[in-house]
């Protein structure tokens, strides 16, 4: 038996960076609110022509945290190397301290209720420990406002889920690659970095466009592949203002931007927290009045969900939390230069 710490975290966008801020969380919650601090202070913006029919994604950056996180040690095992031997290759994994993450369908999946034995749905799942033949799992869906949630599903489930998306995945000679992460222990004076802190904010001030290369879709089902080949990446603070443009050129009352919407709340929660620990006092009012409107417009979404109330984006509403989020970062990067 063996069972890693794992916790909810604080802030929650898609899968693959939810998922490292749970490990980090669940290992140390001080590093964990440093290391976001230091580092996740920019967004990324899916771009598409066709975005009422897409709910397109703000992403919180960086898009792949595992990967690029100086407190997690990330090791990428390709897919043709577990196929033979998935069972063992998890449980020695776990044993030597390492959490996985790694594609699976849903559709052989009990923990997903919505679409098991119903759908097969692609999504990127983080086992954490396992007792016997049961794994414990980590999911989460930005559904609803975004939950994160832990569960128990069979081995055998697990691998199935894994063999399936080897069938659908666009490269059809290739399983999925294992992703393993290990919390790295020895750190032990991890602290805030102002210089990070400041070149991240250059960046999201100043950056552009990243052409059309999709950045985090490692697998995805051979019939969805062409529908991303028109997307483009923004970066920064022209992201926000892409997803402001998407949102203004839609007429269409079904529009859904949950998911952008989403991501640009828990972004100015992130901005929120920078200007508290860099003690930006000239700034707080202003970091949670971004937060206070970033916060309604994701109530307006959320009750497009769960009502017949078909309201779309509060169009001036957002334009002022994208004010916002220029002047707050453009004042601490002044202050962070001085």
């Amino acid at each position: 038996m063996v069972k890693l710490p794992l916790a909810v975290p604080k802030y929650q966008t898609i899968p693959t960076h939810t998922q490292a801020l749970a490990v980090l969380y669940g290992q140390n919650e001080e590093y964990a609110d440093m290391w976001i601090t230091n580092n996740c202070t920019s967004v990324l913006f899916e771009h598409n022509p066709e975005a009422h029919n897409t709910n397109p994604y703000l992403f919180v950056l960086p898009v792949y945290a595992m990967q690029n996180c100086s407190l997690l040690e990330y090791c990428k095992i390709p897919g043709h190397i577990t196929s033979s031997n998935m069972e063992n290759m998890i449980k020695e994994l776990l044993h030597n301290d390492y959490y996985i993450a790694t594609s699976v369908d849903a559709y052989y999946l009990p923990c997903h209720k919505a679409v098991y034995k119903k759908e097969h749905f692609f999504h990127q799942l983080l086992v954490y420990g396992y007792e016997n033949d049961t794994l414990q799992v980590a999911d989460h869906f930005l559904g609803g406002g975004g939950y994160f949630y832990m569960d128990e599903i069979h081995i055998g489930d697990f691998i199935e889920g894994y063999a399936s998306a080897h069938t659908t995945i666009r490269n059809q000679n290739s399983f999925p690659d294992i992703n393993a992460v290990r919390y790295r222990t020895n750190i032990k004076n991890y602290r805030i970095n102002k210089n990070s802190i400041k070149g991240n904010i250059f960046f999201h001030l100043n950056s552009t466009n990243t052409g059309t290369a999709p950045l985090f879709l490692d697998y995805i089902p051979l019939d969805s592949f062409e529908k991303f080949s028109d997307i483009q990446f923004h970066c920064g603070h022209n992201a926000l203002l892409s997803m402001q443009d998407d949102i203004n050129s839609t007429e269409d009352s079904t529009a859904n931007f949950h998911n952008a919407i989403h991501g640009l709340l828990v972004h100015s929660k992130i901005i929120r927290q920078v200007v508290e620990v860099t003690d930006a006092k000239n700034l707080l009012n202003e970091s949670e009045q971004y937060v206070v409107k970033c916060t309604m417009l994701e109530n307006i979404q959320l009750k497009r969900s769960i009502s017949k109330d078909k309201r779309t984006v509060d169009r001036n509403l957002l334009k002022e939390a994208i004010e916002l989020d220029y002047t707050i970062c453009s004042e601490l990067y002044k202050l962070l230069c001085m």
